[in-house]
């Protein structure tokens, strides 16, 4: 009887252990294949463009002008962000089109 339970101890410490790495596996491929969000997404986009075009002084040159303005005060970074992305954007097309 005592090797019986002994062996039955030893079996659920196995199982245990089997299980604990099985869901460690699991984690860890969810881990490895996390995508980034919409919004990260987004504001690398954003990064890219800025850099692709030279544009990362006048950018934050308005996100600087946006902070003094009492109608951007409660936007989120990322409302900013695509705000004043979008801003030097239209300025940039648009001295573009007059020297072209």
């Amino acid at each position: 009887m005592c090797n019986y339970n002994a062996y039955i101890c030893i079996y659920q410490v196995d199982f245990n252990l089997i299980l604990i790495n099985f869901k460690c596996s699991i984690i860890y491929k969810q881990l490895k294949t996390h995508k980034m969000g919409h919004w990260e997404d987004r504001i690398y986009e954003i990064h890219e463009e800025l850099n692709k075009h030279g544009l990362n002084k006048k950018f934050e040159a308005q996100l600087k002008k946006m902070n003094d303005q009492d109608k951007h005060r409660y936007r989120d970074t990322r409302e900013r962000w695509i705000y004043a992305h979008d801003k030097v954007m239209k300025n940039f097309k648009d001295n573009n089109k007059k020297v072209v």
